[in-house]
């Protein structure tokens, strides 16, 4: 009697790469500019530092935010 071949194991299959998700993190909150507003009374109003909103929005030019722009704004320090 031929003896039974083991079937084969398979392979584990990689978790796909998650993209990452739309719209900021939880712990980010997000604020809409006023008119008359700027970034250092912004980061004073949520206690963030003006770096720490420029990083975390990509802002290239911090004079030129505008009114109705929403601005993700990171935890405070």
């Amino acid at each position: 009697v031929p003896e039974p071949v083991p079937e084969p194991v398979p392979e584990p299959v990689p978790e796909p790469e998650r993209a990452p998700e739309s719209g900021p993190p939880d712990d980010f909150k997000e604020y809409f500019v006023q008119p008359g507003d700027t970034i250092s009374e912004i980061g004073r109003l949520h206690k963030v530092t003006v770096a720490a909103i420029i990083r975390a929005n990509g802002i290239t030019n911090p004079d030129r935010i505008r009114v109705g722009e929403v601005l993700k704004i990171p935890p405070g320090e």
